[in-house]
């Protein structure tokens, strides 16, 4: 039962740049992330895809829309065979289209060495689906279950960290996360979760960020300072991202009183979709930081991202028109962030010369960038056509990155205490510091809480499993201990951790003992009626094979079919099943942790209160009601039929003639959401083709309509099978149904293993 855990370093493996990973466990394979990276073009700047099958990736979760983290993603997307589902939040979807189109154009890539164009960034963004936060979504692969969960991670709008949960293994991808609030921002969340693996960024190392408050004011006085002694100053930015937030900063420097001499000099925002990325902006205030939120509110208070001070323009001559004087001082943002092409490039080679004018660097700089250049204080400079030249300009560095400092990113993972750290997206040297650092600190912090006798666990010393092995595989892996799958975020996990720093396609490699049978019990009302079914099942049956190794109990088959009464009153079949077995009882039933109940005992046997939705949508219908009532009425058999109005147990359907819209009223159940959706199905086309001919009574070939019902029912509810196994006959069966439902001495359910199982498909 023991399962390897596989995480590949596509990218990002001791580098900042094409982050992308690859993960294999209990055959399920995901890609997490697909970037390219910033200092290279063409193929180069790819992830290591040639050492993957495109074809099996199963799941595919981008981060957020930076370039690094998604600029490949049109790539693969349509020029591999990949056919699994890519998931990412609304706002990254709808940034990461105006992203990559900036690319496209500021690039200026020859056409036979390009990546992908825009008809191919198109094709991308209609297979990309949309995951919000704190959303979980399950699916089945290959008879395997996994889930995934969205959180916050503050580093841009829309970014996500993901929490995914394969068979009983907890892993964390960071992204790129800040745990800093900033003017526009929430931190990331610190979610209460188990995580076996956690897979967080390293980008600055040991490093520790100034305080916000020192670093606004230094930004504000250097670009000040530019304008004051009347020269030019450059900012270069991605389109979307951390420019708001600096855009924030400088609208708020501009409305100050004693900065009203700062008024008359203009404030560009300078891309072909900078206008569009703060639409984006400007309608998810929602999810941002509490304090734009409240700003917000206030009444009369117009949106924080309609500038009174910043000009969006689309180009260079648009700048013109709005009154750029070459003359002038003037603040310009512009892309891309690393100057290595594109306006940013064009303006800060038209500006080198002058000492008055300056270039202020406020984001993470990747090595072999023409910005990380910049950096470290060359009097000379190659400009785009080869020439060398002295840099006059003054160069300033005052990082508004959204990463984590060190301070922040220890912090997160000690209230996490995951068994396995891997670190990714950091340079090799700082990388190595970070994990040397951390590793210093669990070594400090177990001797502290050993010598003090704090740290124990189950009566073992910590240290002491004996389920260590060691080499799974030689060469280019680095491999971990084996871990109980079931590990929990206790002080000993966090102690034992074990970090991993691995290079590009090197290998980690964990083993974990994945349980795969779970104990359910039934209790309730379901308990007693499946034991009574049982009973009257083995009442007429006259033989039983003691040794069949794996016998089923079928209600249906026997001389005695479950009634309504015998199993419940609205969920039983009598026409023949699809399953092609002999010998079973099917049910239906709700599911809670480890207790299968019906549905209406939900809130006598949990902690649980049900909620019901109920729905009303009204649908324009401008046709003849008649033949609308008509045909619904044939098809369904509403129970009561009245001029205007339909209805039956599950649907409400009704004329409202004035407004000449069909209203459709219905409280949300598997059935009554189906009902739902076609019965509005066929409003719609009779409005778009009222000679439609629809399909007359479906229900004829059926005894009535409850049968028509529980047909559905059936179809859309989730089936349960009490199976039984090792040869153990109806009795023992029932022993153990009640083993379960009974109360000892105490009072406490007794949990008893039991003799079946419960099989879930």
């Amino acid at each position: 039962n023991e399962e390897i855990l596989e995480i590949i370093p596509l990218g990002s493996g001791s580098e900042v740049g094409r982050s992308c990973l690859f993960l294999k466990f209990a055959d399920i394979k995901i890609m997490l992330d697909c970037g390219i990276h910033p200092a290279h073009n063409g193929i180069v700047s790819l992830p290591y895809f040639d050492i993957i099958d495109p074809a099996e990736i199963d799941l595919l979760l981008i981060t957020h829309f930076h370039l690094d983290h998604c600029g490949a993603l049109p790539y693969f997307l349509t020029k591999t065979n990949f056919k699994g589902k890519c998931y990412m939040t609304q706002p990254t979807k709808e940034l990461y289209k105006f992203l990559i189109s900036d690319y496209i154009k500021v690039s200026h890539v020859k056409t036979e060495e390009s990546l992908y164009n825009e008809n191919d960034l198109e094709t991308s963004y209609f297979l990309i689906q949309e995951i919000d936060f704190k959303q979980t979504i399950s699916l089945s692969i290959r008879n395997k279950n996994i889930k995934f969960t969205a959180y916050n991670a503050g580093h841009v709008l829309g970014a996500a960290m993901f929490h995914i949960e394969i068979e009983e293994v907890s892993i964390l991808y960071t992204g790129d996360f800040s745990r800093e609030e900033d003017r526009h921002l929430q931190p990331a969340d610190l979610p209460n979760i188990k995580v076996n693996v956690l897979i967080v960024e390293s980008t600055y190392g040991i490093q520790k960020h100034d305080p916000r408050p020192e670093r606004e004011q230094i930004f504000k006085k250097l670009v000040t300072d530019v304008i004051r002694r009347r020269g030019k100053c450059l900012l270069p930015v991605m389109i979307s991202g951390r420019v708001q937030e600096l855009l924030l900063i400088l609208e708020e420097c501009w409305a100050k009183e004693e900065n009203k001499d700062l008024r008359p000099v203009k404030i560009f925002f300078v891309s072909s979709l900078a206008a569009k990325c703060l639409d984006i902006f400007k309608k998810n205030i929602n999810i941002m930081g509490e304090k734009i939120k409240r700003n917000h509110l206030v009444e009369g208070a117009r949106n924080p991202f309609e500038f009174e001070y910043i000009i969006s323009v689309k180009n260079m001559e648009e700048m013109l028109m709005k009154g750029y004087d070459e003359n002038k001082p003037v603040v310009v943002f512009a892309s891309p962030g690393m100057l290595q092409q594109g306006l940013s490039r064009d303006l800060f080679e038209k500006w080198y010369d002058s000492d008055n004018n300056a270039t202020i660097i406020t984001g993470y700089c990747v090595e072999g960038t023409f910005a990380k250049e910049l950096l470290k204080d060359h009097e000379e400079i190659k400009l785009t056509n080869g020439r060398k030249v002295k840099l006059n300009m003054k160069v300033h560095n005052v990082t508004f990155s959204a990463h984590c400092d060190f301070n922040d990113t220890s912090g997160f993972i000690e209230h996490l205490k995951p068994k396995k750290i891997v670190l990714v997206h950091g340079e090799n040297r700082e990388m190595k510091r970070f994990k040397e650092e951390m590793e210093r600190r669990i070594k400090v912090n177990y001797e502290n809480q050993y010598n003090n006798n704090l740290v124990s666990a189950k009566g073992k010393t910590v240290g002491s499993s004996s389920n260590n092995r060691t080499g799974l595989v030689a060469g280019t892996s680095i491999v971990g201990n084996n871990s109980s799958g079931n590990t929990s975020n206790t002080g000993e996990a966090f102690l034992n951790s074990k970090i991993y720093n691995p290079q590009n396609c090197q290998r980690v490699q964990f083993g974990y003992k994945i349980q795969r049978t779970k104990n359910v019990f039934i209790v309730g009302d379901l308990y007693n009626k499946i034991s009574r079914v049982i009973s009257l099942s083995n009442t007429s049956t006259n033989s039983i094979n003691n040794n069949t190794s794996n016998m089923l109990i079928d209600s249906e088959h026997s001389d005695h079919n479950p009634t309504a009464d015998n199993i419940n009153n609205e969920h039983n079949y009598n026409e023949d099943t699809d399953i092609e077995n002999d010998n079973f009882i099917e049910f239906n039933g709700v599911l809670i942790e480890d207790k299968l109940m019906f549905e209406d005992e939900i809130e006598q046997l949990t902690d649980l209160t049900p909620m019901k939705l109920r729905n009303i949508i009204q649908i324009p219908y401008t046709k003849d009601f008649t033949v609308l009532f008509d045909s619904l009425q044939s098809m369904f058999q509403f129970s009561i039929a009245l001029p205007n109005c339909l209805f039956n147990d599950f649907l409400e359907v009704k004329l409202e003639k004035d407004s000449r819209v069909v209203v459709l009223n219905w409280v949300s159940s598997r059935l009554s959401d189906s009902l739902a959706d076609s019965v509005a199905q066929i409003v719609y086309q009779l409005e778009k083709f009222p000679n439609l001919k629809l399909a007359q009574n479906v229900v004829s070939n059926v005894q009535s309509l409850k049968q028509v019902q529980l047909r559905l029912y059936k179809y859309f509810s989730s089936k349960y099978i009490v199976k039984l196994s090792g040869g153990e006959t109806h009795e023992s069966l029932i022993g153990n149904l009640r083993s379960s439902h009974n109360k000892n001495n105490e009072g406490e359910s007794r949990r008893e293993e039991g003799k079946y199982s419960i099989v879930i498909y």
